[in-house]
């Protein structure tokens, strides 16, 4: 028998659309009809990816034109070009050309997991552009449910100050980094203000080049060091 969809309540489309696995599918669903498009949206939106070069990425666009769709993106992946060069045009406040992501970002009120990743086919990068972790770390730490951080950047002493706004944070629940400098980490938890922010993770993933690594097990329940 048939089942008439126009019967069934709202919040049941919603939990259908979201046990959709392909995304294509759930595309192809949300053009059925207004109703499906609606209950579609959840979870069509709730994983973003986008990228720092150039104009804006396309789905900041679209939820510049559609701002009730904000409220459903949960994750971002952030694709960047620019965190390895020291010098980057798109930081040139003389030719007008000041990053364009902050300010759509800095809108995702329920974010509560944000991934960067350097552009293919780099898996890891060194953080040169100190501007851009600052800028990014201003933004992130605005975030009341933000629990996850996942940075595929290798870090040193330098990068790793200026995301500390970011660590006093409080509420992480998850970090991740790359190859980090030895005593980078130690150093920040050498503040009181940091072993109590440091006291709410649960699972911290660094890469390091050697077994020496100055972190209390009572910090977090989970702790992986790769290498």
């Amino acid at each position: 028998m048939p089942i008439d969809f126009s019967l069934l309540p709202y919040d049941i489309l919603v939990l259908i659309c979201a046990s959709v696995t392909h995304r294509q599918t759930l595309v192809s669903c949300s053009l059925v009809c207004r109703s499906f498009r609606e209950a579609a949206q959840p979870t069509l939106y709730r994983d973003i990816v986008f990228t720092d070069a150039g104009s804006p990425s396309c789905v900041f666009r679209i939820l510049e034109d559609q701002p009730h769709l904000r409220s459903y993106v949960r994750s971002a992946t952030h694709i960047t070009t620019c965190l390895a060069t020291e010098k980057d045009t798109l930081w040139d406040e003389k030719k007008d050309r000041k990053p364009k992501w902050p300010n759509p970002l800095s809108r995702l009120s329920n974010l509560e997991s944000y991934t960067l990743l350097p552009a293919p086919p780099s898996p890891l990068v060194d953080a040169k552009n100190f501007d851009f972790l600052l800028c990014l770390s201003c933004v992130l730490s605005r975030f009341e449910k933000l629990r996850r951080v996942h940075f595929a950047v290798n870090m040193d002493r330098m990068a790793m100050s200026l995301i500390s706004g970011l660590l006093l944070h409080g509420q992480l629940s998850g970090l991740t980094f790359g190859r980090t400098e030895l005593g980078a980490l130690s150093q920040l938890t050498r503040e009181p203000e940091m072993i109590q922010s440091f006291s709410s993770i649960r699972e911290l993933h660094i890469m390091v080049s050697r077994w020496s690594i100055v972190l209390s097990g009572k910090y977090m329940a989970c702790l992986r060091i790769l290498y």
